[in-house]
């Protein structure tokens, strides 16, 4: 190794320490099987030179050149789990997969447990009846166990139980010799699946209910980097079912590059000649005729961008909602003013925004039924919200803005910390708020379980009285807009999101009038054409995107990797999916000595300040006690309290969105029974004070 760059030492002698680990766990296994489970960890440099041991020997476990080369070759050939050469290939799958993860928790977080909703409730999924090579393929591909370590395990079934279970782990889940679709375009390669295939896929065995006659669909289309030390990405384009809110999202293509597509007429030509065919004969399911329609796109920003072939965010254009015109200060765009002439679908077809807004024509122009201008989602709560606006604001606060606000001091970052720490969130959100030392690393999902339930308690006084009453504006509007319950109030959420608006620049200057506080002017109109923010959000999709790099074993022939991973997950059909909608609802159920009320989908009572509060439909604020089942429903025993007080008046009524405050003295001394049809929402219960709390409704629990 004398004439190898010292760096490039390093990075191989490390993947030999990386593949000898791997070989060590094999060897576990192995040498282990018919002993205890143990934790031990066996380190090969240090085990007595006998080969008998072993089931390999040391030329295993040190890679040749050819392999160290082709691990680190981006070159897109073949699946590393395909036949040939690289089948022997040592994958660590850990190796440059990135975790950019909405949901997936960081090494300096805690995440709620509860032991009733988990991702896999493995209990659930029916396997009577099957024989053990159906429920191997089950296992494996639920838990997304990686061929290296079935091929193993099918070594060990054959050679103990049952001879007649293959020896390849490919034979089992039935893996493509070679992926089809795949086409080479500029800058990368696509796979296409297609809508079509993807319905008949999810209606294979899955019937489709009598009274939908139409599928509405959304399309999402975003970049997702793969790893740390390439610009490798995926560029998927993701469709959901409107109807089916509960389904994930279907995977209907993927461009695997080094940028994202560099010509959008072929990222999107075979899209859009579907969609055109779908939208104007419509699709046969189960020998019914269902008509498809398109209901909207919804991507971040340069993904908007892209799809419409506009000017950037960042443009004197940028906004694809109306003509204001940005100013260029301090070197940004800054957009002032909420009164700007909308835009509309004939002057984009006509091309009356060239060249300043439209510098390219897409082929969506080709879907008559697409309006360009309505049919493009702005409010999506992740992007533009939670980790838009929302996050800028907790920065300029900790950070301060030279001229308008001065820094937090590390005592108040302490204190805010000690309180994020100390809120209880319920069981539904499992990511609990992190101090803000890591706020850089924060999830979108934290910054909204913030901004919905802690910020109006934890900034009550950590922040001015002026910078509050404008931050109260941004909050009283997303939560009316978050849920259809408030639907008779959205007029008056608009009207507020247009004031914080305005408001902005004198609070915190020019520099903050970018383009996300200037589309929440925007938020309303989307809400009014396709319901609650909840529902035109890209959380769904973000967190496919997450599964879809979960499924990556190496960094080699990623696209060819993902393929026969979908082609494998293909053959479990709804029986093996387990999904809330197997409840039986209301239940009672117990579990390690508590008693669990399931009220609705999404909506569970437990006993304790964390699951135990919750509102009814005459708005008492009850503690839950217990619960039973009695003549096919449930009855639940709570606590009222007695009094309840508005916890804020400006700009709105704190009781007018289901929120107060009160006194757990005040907690009634007998129980009180309530049936499931009286109950409007769960409760967050945030601590203010030693005895006093805030009461914030859940928002998705709200019965509308």
């Amino acid at each position: 190794m004398e004439n190898i760059p010292y760096s490039q030492q390093l990075k191989r002698t490390g993947k030999l320490y990386k593949d000898a680990d791997a070989k060590a766990k094999v060897s576990r296994l192995d040498t282990q099987s018919s002993a205890t489970h143990s934790e031990t960890q066996i380190d090969l440099r240090n085990q007595p030179s006998t080969s008998s041991a072993l089931p390999f020997t040391a030329a295993d476990i040190l890679p040749n050149q050819a392999n160290i080369d082709a691990s680190i070759n981006l070159t897109i050939i073949s699946d590393c789990d395909s036949e040939g050469d690289n089948e022997n290939i040592d994958i660590n799958e850990d190796e440059d997969i990135e975790n950019l993860d909405i949901n997936e928790p960081d090494e300096n977080e805690t995440i709620n447990i509860n032991e009733e909703q988990e991702d896999y409730e493995t209990d659930e999924i029916e396997i009577e009846n099957l024989d053990l090579k159906e429920c191997l393929k089950i296992w494996s591909l639920v838990s997304n166990i990686d061929h290296k370590s079935l091929r193993f395990l099918l070594r060990i079934l054959r050679t103990n139980c049952d001879a007649s279970l293959p020896k390849d782990p490919r034979t089992l889940l039935k893996t493509p010799k070679k992926p089809a679709g795949i086409t080479n375009i500029t800058g990368g390669q696509l796979w296409y699946q297609g809508i079509k295939t993807c319905l008949m896929k999810k209606f294979r065995t899955a019937n489709l209910d009598d009274n939908i006659s139409t599928l509405s669909l959304k399309v999402f289309i975003d970049g997702l980097p793969l790893h740390r030390s390439t610009n490798l990405e995926f560029w998927p384009i993701l469709a959901s079912i409107d109807e089916l809110p509960n389904e994930a999202p279907m995977k209907v293509g993927i461009y695997c590059g080094l940028k994202h597509p560099q010509n959008i007429e072929e990222y999107l030509r075979q899209l859009v000649d579907e969609l055109k065919e779908l939208t104007t004969s419509g699709i046969v399911i189960h020998n019914r005729f269902i008509k498809i329609n398109l209901l909207y796109f919804i991507a971040d920003t340069p993904a908007r961008a892209l799809l419409k072939g506009v000017v950037n965010f960042n443009g004197l254009q940028g906004c694809i909602k109306c003509t204001c015109q940005g100013t260029k200060e301090n070197n940004r765009t800054i957009f002032r003013g909420v009164s700007a002439e909308q835009r509309t679908n004939k002057a984009f077809r006509d091309g009356d925004y060239m060249p300043e807004h439209q510098r390219e024509l897409t082929p969506l122009l080709e879907l008559e039924c697409l309006d360009m201008i309505k049919q493009f989602i702005v409010a999506d709560e992740l992007h533009l919200i939670h980790h838009g606006v929302f996050k800028k604001l907790i920065k300029r606060w900790r950070d301060g803005e030279r001229g308008f606000l001065p820094r937090w001091s590390d005592q108040q970052c302490e204190t805010i910390s000690s309180k994020l720490a100390d809120i209880q969130l319920p069981s539904e959100i499992h990511r609990r708020l992190r101090h803000l030392k890591y706020l850089d690393k924060w999830k979108a999902t934290e910054f909204r379980s913030f901004l919905h339930y802690g910020s109006i308690v934890v900034l009550r006084e950590n922040i001015s009285n002026e910078q509050y009453s404008h931050f109260m504006l941004l909050f009283c509007s997303i939560t009316l807009l978050s849920s259809k319950a408030y639907e008779e109030h959205w007029p008056k959420a608009g009207k507020m999101l247009n004031r914080f608006v305005m408001d902005y620049e004198t609070n915190y200057g020019p520099n903050g009038l970018t383009s996300n506080v200037h589309n929440l002017q925007h938020v309303l109109e989307d809400v009014k054409n396709y319901g609650p923010l909840p529902l035109i959000s890209t959380y769904p999709f973000e967190n496919e995107l997450r599964l879809l790099k979960l499924l990556l074993r190496s960094g080699v022939n990623c696209l060819q990797q993902v393929i026969n991973r979908l082609a494998e997950l293909d053959q479990l059909d709804n029986r093996h999916k387990n999904t809330e909608e197997n409840i039986k609802y209301p239940c009672v159920k117990h579990h390690c000595d508590k008693r669990t009320a399931h009220i609705r989908q999404g909506l569970m009572l437990q006993q304790g300040d964390r699951n135990g509060w919750f509102l009814t439909k005459d708005n008492h604020v009850v503690r839950f006690e217990s619960a039973v089942e009695r003549a096919s429903t449930v009855v639940i025993k709570g606590k009222k309290l007695l009094t309840s007080e508005e916890y804020f008046y400006k700009p709105i009524s704190s009781f007018l969105l289901n929120i107060s405050k009160g006194n757990m003295n005040e907690l009634s001394s007998f129980s009180d029974e309530f049936f499931p049809q009286s109950i409007k929402c769960k409760l967050v219960a945030i601590k203010t004070m030693s005895e006093e709390y805030v009461y914030i409704p859940l928002l998705h629990t709200l019965e509308t």
